[in-house]
């Protein structure tokens, strides 16, 4: 890395296609969460400590908690923009942050991730030190206030339904992708309620990794404009993931 570089953000455009949209017709949480996701490795890929970098330290990046906050939903075959960067990390936490811009340059949404390293072989998270090398490319700026959103990963909810981990949720590290996650959580949620109501924010956080074949029992339920979901693995009875929706009220 340059030792002249400055710190510095990448911006990706997206067109809303077909399968980006839901039944409303309107730019779905998860297509937002795969937008992101491909912005964040686009970005640690192009300023070199992408997949690539990170391979050779025997380790992969996984996601530890995403927080979305949406003000506006594009349509189908709408453009949008998304600016990432990421932030200092702190212990073994890296973080990033977005921005989501309509067509028009105006601001229709935010998030906030939290990233690990974690070992190939033992599947723990590494100290970050190695990244020091990095950090004239870092930016301190927070794209959002974080508000907790995400629920107690102990709470007792609601059954909603069993579900197996396929081959294809799985993805290049064989674990299940992200946007599948908000997927399970989308299907346990009333479809009248999200007919008529509009998420305004939506968080998760990942407590443990989901392999292939897995039963995930899905759980929730919506108290006032928030609903918490939690998926249990079967076999074991941990919680590897827990999430929340909060509706326009």
């Amino acid at each position: 890395m340059p030792d002249n570089i400055l710190p510095i953000t990448r911006k990706d455009i997206f067109t809303v296609g077909w399968q980006d949209a839901d039944a409303n017709g309107k730019l779905s949480m998860c297509a937002i969460t795969q937008f992101l996701q491909e912005s964040a490795w686009k970005h640690a890929q192009q300023y070199g400590f992408g997949y690539d970098f990170i391979k050779q330290q025997e380790a992969i990046w996984v996601m530890g908690k995403l927080e979305v906050q949406m003000t506006f939903y594009p349509q189908w075959e709408d453009k949008i923009i998304i600016e990432t960067w990421h932030r200092p990390y702190e212990g073994v936490i890296a973080k990033r942050d977005f921005i989501i811009y309509d067509s028009d340059y105006k601001v229709i949404g935010t998030a906030s991730s939290d990233w690990f390293v974690i070992g190939t072989e033992n599947r723990r998270p590494k100290r970050l030190q190695f990244l020091d090398q990095f950090s004239e490319t870092a930016l301190p700026t927070k794209a959002m206030d974080e508000d907790h959103l995400i629920i107690d990963p102990h709470k007792d909810f609601t059954l909603c339904f069993e579900h197996k981990v396929m081959f294809s949720e799985l993805d290049f590290h064989g674990h299940v992708n992200t946007s599948r996650y908000f997927e399970w959580v989308i299907n346990a949620c009333d479809p009248e309620i999200l007919y008529k109501r509009k998420i305004i924010r939506f968080g998760i956080r990942f407590q443990s990794e989901c392999n292939l074949n897995e039963i995930i029992q899905i759980s929730g339920e919506l108290e006032n404009n928030e609903a918490g979901y939690k998926g249990i693995r079967l076999h074991d009875g941990k919680v590897v993931f827990a999430a929340t929706l909060r509706f326009e009220p």
